[in-house]
């Protein structure tokens, strides 16, 4: 549920790909800048779709043994390989039918890429991680012109250690403008049984990767290319 007295939400997610593929060594930090309007009319879309294709929203699991409802979640990599639940026989429908939300939904997006060839260390991935948080966070301040405005951050949660030192040094970073900012949140995007998903996250998630692939072999990304602001 969205917070009264909150304007707009800042949803961060990352793109980071190690290994022999044609990502070694880079990571895409993307921040989505929504409204209060514009993002209930976006999870609104992501329902219909989500109930169009899957029976309320939900696919069959096995878990420990036993079958369980799970509520759908847009994840760009299980989307993009196929994999459950997204192994659908009409799965070209569903791509043009989420592109086409991606495309008329009001949002901005805010992303830092980073290259580096050893990029296989993780203390070194969470000191770049936070590099990418500022660059994010001063872009959306320097282009979403607030003034009397309220906002939330919300990021993917990574892990509890992460996440509070992401918090520590976010909180130093906001202090610096004032008021705006209400409060900074560790949220996962996979849903289970009985908890939503987050609308924000999972289209952070999706329009990561195509900033991050464009980077890397020139994949086309037209339909938010013109959301971006730097």
């Amino acid at each position: 549920m969205w917070p009264n007295d909150i304007d707009y939400v800042l949803c961060i997610d990352e793109n980071m790909e190690q290994g022999n593929t044609p990502f070694i060594g880079s990571i895409t930090l993307t921040g989505v800048v929504i409204d209060k309007i514009s993002y209930k009319n976006l999870k609104e879309d992501f329902d219909k779709i989500k109930k169009k294709y899957w029976q309320n929203g939900r696919y069959k699991k096995n878990i420990k043994g036993m079958d369980a409802y799970i509520k759908v979640v847009f994840h760009s990599r299980e989307i993009r390989r196929k994999q459950a639940p997204f192994n659908i026989t009409n799965y070209d429908d569903f791509i043009m039918e989420i592109t086409n939300v991606m495309k008329k939904s009001k949002y901005k997006i805010c992303y830092d890429y980073i290259y580096n060839e050893t990029l296989d260390d993780i203390k070194k991935i969470d000191e770049i991680y936070i590099k990418g948080l500022d660059c994010i966070v001063k872009i959306f301040f320097k282009n979403i012109r607030l003034k009397s405005k309220k906002a939330i951050i919300l990021i993917e949660s990574r892990d509890r250690q992460q996440d509070l030192n992401n918090h520590k040094y976010l909180t130093g970073l906001v202090g610096e403008y004032g008021e705006i900012i209400k409060g900074i949140y560790f949220n996962s995007k996979v849903s289970d049984i009985t908890r939503e998903a987050i609308t924000g996250i999972e289209l952070a998630d999706l329009v990561s990767f195509p900033i991050h692939a464009q980077h890397r072999i020139r994949r086309d990304y037209s339909v938010i290319k013109d959301k971006i602001i730097k």
